[in-house]
């Protein structure tokens, strides 16, 4: 016996967390791009032959790209059955909603870890010297 179809509620939930999700990934992806295109431009100048961008820079642009293109087909796919089962469902506006908050967790999620990475070298350097100069 098949299942029975999702409901609208159900699609529109998928939607929004999709949505989210591809929001949340966009910019790793985009900044690992950067990354290896920072590492293009800085390796091509000068009068010595350098080696091309890293295999781990290329690797990692290539996987994050891979997870971002699995959750945007998975997404639009939601989207779509969400906008056959209801003629003109608002569809854009609810994901944008959600790739505006998946973006906005990322950002603040990169800015607690670094200020956590900042405080552990800190703490680091702290022992090393033999106390903080603070007191």
């Amino acid at each position: 016996m098949p299942a029975p179809p999702p409901s609208d509620r159900s699609l529109e939930d998928a939607v929004l967390g999709l949505s989210g999700i591809v929001g949340f990934l966009a910019l790793p992806m985009l900044l690992a791009y950067g990354r290896l295109l920072v590492e293009v431009l800085e390796r091509r100048g000068g009068l010595a032959a350098r080696p091309g961008p890293s295999g781990k820079g290329i690797a990692k642009a290539a996987v994050w790209t891979f997870v971002f293109a699995f959750f945007a087909y998975a997404w639009v796919r939601a989207a779509a059955d969400l906008r056959d089962l209801r003629l003109e469902a608002p569809v854009l506006a609810l994901s944008l909603r959600g790739v505006a908050f998946g973006a906005v967790v990322y950002v603040v999620y990169s800015l607690g870890l670094s200020v956590l990475r900042r405080r552990g070298e800190h703490r680091r350097w702290e022992r090393r010297i033999g106390g903080s100069r603070l007191q």
